[in-house]
């Protein structure tokens, strides 16, 4: 009985992936010392939210409403892994399963559209497949701990929806709850979710796109009133830092100065390698629609309506999306393109497979293969990045909490306020609204820090020296240097500073004893500082 390739690779790959990413979860557990650590601080800052939330309070500390949470929904998931006792592990478990299933979804699409039935014949498709895996980042992404594997997984539900949908006119239900869902995982979604509702409406099913966009409405309404009513900007801080858009529109924009953001954005994302590749696919989409439907465009062509919602999508992540951080921002971006092109150009990807064009099988791997060679470093880097975050947050967080348990300043908000019951100042403004707000309106500096700290009776400092060059207050004394290889840390060193000399002699000594159960790799350098 010969094996259907054609049914049964999906299952194959995602077999394989499973092994590949228990290999890696495994290799980064061993270079931190047997603990599971993520590949980045920010998740963290979830799971302390996550954990007050459960006590009934938003944000990082008890004493303090903050928004600091990338996403208006991910932070209620990390709340019930927490009540279910998942600790730490709650962010990978969620994230497994949505890699797996993003794999499983994503590779069944490619090989139902474009591998033709005799498929098995050929090394194309299963070297494609691969590749994909990669595209979506499903070894590196899911030890980030973030909300990003989910939103993956609701961009492959939408676009396989669209495309039935194209060609059915049937509306399924996990197409409908998966267009609500993805704005609320990451707000990048609201861009595809509008296209998408766009597409139907184009469609003639003008209903369900009216019910969509109330739901939205409503969805978002709800979330925005409440912020508001806890006196936080509508979007959440880490948006607000990240997005020049966001935060002009907070503070009021004329359309000069909207224009001028957006041409600044757009020049900014043609300047990142990922940026030009996403243009490119928004070429190709355009190109390939139009030769095939001619000089008359069906606007309701299942090809046309695929393509116009994914090239609106991905223009949008152009105009307003983010790039980099560990490769994370725009994986969601690839997915969409690779979704895309995998349908608008399912017959002539076929035609290679069964013409025996190799050549341009190769073209077409080479291509991929350089636009994943990110995500392939990625996964390389993730058992040291680990390590990395092990040795430098994991760390603060042990000296915050098991030796010098007091109300602690920081600009690199995460494991240091997770379990952590003492009062946690973010310097960087994510966990505090107030320092986003002096920080937006450029009234940060020494002295209002100095005036923070002292509001707060905060004890002592962890901050990175090159966040805070020139306005670090002249009262605090530099007291020791965490030093440890950075990987997907912003940087290598934290400095110890009390912040006031009733707090200085009880530093240095819990700095003495903490010294000794560092790993092996990190040094903890002590600073002559006598409080003057």
């Amino acid at each position: 009985m010969r094996i259907s390739y054609r049914k049964y690779s999906p299952f194959i790959f995602v077999v394989l992936w499973a092994l590949a990413i228990a290999l890696l979860i495994s290799l980064a557990i061993e270079l931190s010392d047997g603990h599971l650590i993520y590949t980045l601080d920010d998740p963290y800052i979830h799971l302390a939210v996550a954990e007050n939330v459960i006590r009934g309070v938003y944000g990082v500390n008890m004493q303090e409403l903050s928004s600091p949470s990338s996403s208006a929904i991910y932070p209620f998931i990390l709340a019930l892994t927490e009540a279910l006792g998942l600790g730490g592990a709650g962010p990978l478990l969620v994230n497994l399963i949505a890699a797996g299933l993003s794999v499983w979804l994503l590779l069944d699409f490619f090989w139902s559209y474009a591998v033709p039935a005799d498929g098995n014949k050929y090394a194309f498709p299963f070297l494609l497949s691969l590749l994909l895996v990669f595209l979506i980042s499903a070894l590196a992404l899911p030890m980030t701990g973030m909300e990003h594997s989910l939103h993956v997984l609701a961009v492959v539900l939408v676009m396989r929806g669209l495309v039935r949908t194209a060609e059915t006119d049937r509306v399924g239900p996990c197409f409908f709850v998966a267009i609500i869902l993805m704005p609320l995982l990451r707000f990048e979604g609201i861009a595809l979710a509008a296209a998408v509702i766009l597409a139907l409406a184009i469609l003639g099913r003008g209903r369900v796109a009216l019910l969509l966009l109330l739901l939205l409405g409503l969805v978002f309404g709800v979330y925005t009133s409440w912020m508001l009513a806890l006196d936080l900007p509508a979007l959440p801080s880490s948006v607000m830092q990240k997005s020049a858009l966001a935060a002009k529109a907070e503070s009021g924009i004329g359309l000069f100065d909207l224009a001028r953001t957006l041409v600044e954005a757009i020049w900014l994302s043609l300047n990142h390698r990922a940026g030009v590749l996403l243009a490119l696919a928004i070429c190709a989409l355009s190109v390939v629609v139009h030769r095939a439907n001619g000089p008359r465009i069906n606007p309701r062509s299942p090809e046309v309506l695929v393509a116009l919602a994914s090239a609106l999508a991905l223009a949008a992540h152009i105009v307003a999306g983010a790039y980099g951080w560990f490769w994370r921002y725009e994986v969601y971006a690839f997915a969409i393109a690779a979704m895309a092109l995998i349908y608008v150009f399912r017959s002539a990807i076929s035609a290679l497979q069964t013409r025996r064009l190799y050549g341009a099988q190769l073209a077409l791997l080479l291509t991929t293969a350089v636009v994943v060679v990110p995500y392939v470093r990625a996964a390389y880097e993730t058992p040291t990045a680990s390590r990395g975050i092990y040795e430098q947050h994991y760390q603060m967080h042990r000296f915050a909490t098991d030796f010098f348990p007091r109300n602690v300043a920081v600009n690199d908000l995460g494991w240091v306020s997770y379990r952590n019951d003492m009062f946690v100042l973010d310097l960087q403004g994510l966990g505090s609204e107030q320092v986003r707000r002096l920080r937006a309106e450029n009234q940060f500096d020494a002295e209002v820090i100095e005036r923070l700290v002292q509001d707060q009776g905060v004890d002592y400092a962890m901050i990175y020296a090159e966040w805070f060059r020139g306005i670090v207050p002249k009262s605090w004394c530099l007291v020791a240097i965490l030093k440890s290889q950075k990987v997907s840390a912003a940087y290598g060193e934290v400095l110890f500073y009390a912040t006031h000399d009733g707090s200085l002699k009880e530093l240095q000594n819990a700095v003495a004893s903490f010294r000794p159960s560092l790993p092996e790799r990190v040094v903890l350098e002590d600073v002559t500082c006598d409080g003057s």
